[in-house]
């Protein structure tokens, strides 16, 4: 499906529930040399482009300018999805209109909320730009996620997290699966993730497990990277978390926080290896609270 050049209203969002085959992929994207812009002058909630099927590619399309109380450019809600393809998308000026916990804006959210889950998505080399989320994010993976890969991405003056990576919150309400897991974060560059209201992240990995973080560049952020445990639950800790060969600067509170803050609200962080960054012009390097079995080595 290629979109011809100019402005498309989507007032209620798009629906995507066809799907492909591994052999036939479903591909929607601007016509060649040309770009569609994909906006909305909704209000309320909006997902510009909901995704339920599988096995389909969306690219070369931008995805701007809506202000609204909720508002996503790529959304995946619930669970099925699988084998999808983002890449080469321009998210901008997404606005929430209420800054408070129960509104935001993203440019590209996974919310996993059954059991059958979100798996093997890759988002790849997408811009995400002048983006007001609110409490939200710019790149969002949360709930049931396993296998996505978020790779090459330019983020860049976010009013909150760039990339998070967050379960053990109930989205899904199998508290086993209920974590993003098996998942890599490489080659993103992020700068200015700011936030007026909190202290946040370039990159966030938040009551998830099994992560690879490597070879991202973080500057200008208030923390670079954070490792954290926000819901307490011992039985799905946040563990097996590896950051290696990050580059993190300028960022004004922290380089790299590990592990929960509270001392009976949060839970523990353990068993993460942090090798081979480099900090620079950070108030503080790092910061290790309530974790255990961490590795810090080559740095």
């Amino acid at each position: 499906l290629y979109l011809k050049k100019g402005n498309y209203n989507v007032k209620s969002g798009v629906s995507i529930s066809c799907s492909g085959t591994a052999d036939s992929y479903i591909l929607i994207s601007s016509a060649p040399g040309e770009t569609a812009v994909i906006t909305s002058t909704s209000t309320n909630s909006v997902g510009l482009f909901e995704v339920s099927g599988s096995y389909i590619i969306i690219e070369n399309i931008t995805f701007k300018d809506v202000q609204a109380t909720n508002v996503q450019g790529i959304v995946f809600y619930g669970g099925g999805q699988n084998h999808v393809i983002i890449r080469n998308n321009v998210f901008d000026s997404l606005k929430t209109t209420k800054i408070n916990e129960d509104y935001g804006a993203n440019g590209i959210l996974l919310m996993g909320e059954s059991e059958k889950g979100i798996k093997q998505v890759i988002i790849y080399k997408n811009t995400l730009t002048n983006n007001v989320v609110g409490y939200s994010e710019a790149i969002s993976v949360a709930g049931n996620c396993q296998e996505i890969y978020v790779l090459d991405n330019y983020l860049k003056d976010n009013t909150n997290i760039g990339i998070d990576f967050y379960g053990n919150t109930g989205y899904c309400k199998n508290k086993k699966l209920d974590q993003p897991r098996i998942s890599v974060a490489m080659y993103n560059y992020i700068e200015k993730s700011v936030s007026k209201y909190a202290s946040c992240a370039g990159l966030y990995i938040d009551g998830s497990r099994d992560i690879y973080v490597a070879e991202n560049t973080i500057v200008d952020s208030q923390y670079g990277i954070e490792i954290g445990s926000e819901e307490k639950n011992d039985d799905y800790p946040v563990t097996n978390i590896f950051v290696h060969n990050n580059v993190l600067k300028g960022n004004t509170e922290t380089a790299i926080r590990i592990g929960g803050f509270e001392e009976e609200e949060t839970g523990v962080v353990q068993n993460c290896n942090i090798t081979e960054y480099t900090i620079s012009g950070s108030h503080t390097a790092v910061i290790v609270s309530k974790a255990k079995d961490i590795n810090i080595v080559g740095n």
